[in-house]
């Protein structure tokens, strides 16, 4: 049987214009295990996208303040090895944090870790994130 879901992820952006991005646990439970993932999750039912996204970086930044948040877009997206047929949400917005204190702050993943566009090919970084990532890149990094 398919799983649907509806997920609201968000691209976090420093001053330098580095993404921000989560290293999910090395646990086989979990999608994209070990891999390198933008900060959002599930969306509640009763929840619209930007209070789902809203309720996430609460439990999973705690503390650090996003700004500037802004929709990107909507993808459809079914995974295959779990079954799993997803409504993506995207959003961007601005972090000031130092990486040192969202590590602190962290609730969730391994740790966290701030690439440039270009380092993005040197990580394990699923398929379809990288793609989202590389053909909205002007928007992205636009002000």
């Amino acid at each position: 049987m398919i799983e649907y879901r509806k997920v609201a992820k968000i691209v976090l952006l420093n001053k330098k214009k580095e993404l921000l991005l989560q290293l999910r646990d090395n646990n086989p439970d979990l999608i994209y295990p070990g891999e390198w993932v933008l900060f959002g999750g599930g969306i509640n039912p009763k929840e619209n996208p930007f209070k789902g996204l809203e309720r996430e970086l609460v439990e999973e930044l705690p503390d650090c303040i996003i700004k500037n948040i802004k929709a990107l877009g909507e993808e459809n997206l079914f995974i295959q090895e779990y079954n799993l047929k997803c409504h993506l949400y995207f959003f961007k917005g601005r972090i000031e944090e130092g990486i040192d204190y969202i590590n602190k702050k962290l609730t969730e993943g391994e740790k966290a870790e701030y690439f440039s566009f270009e380092n993005l090919s040197k990580i394990r970084l699923n398929n379809h994130t990288k793609i989202f990532l590389y053909k909205n890149k002007d928007e992205i990094l636009l002000d």
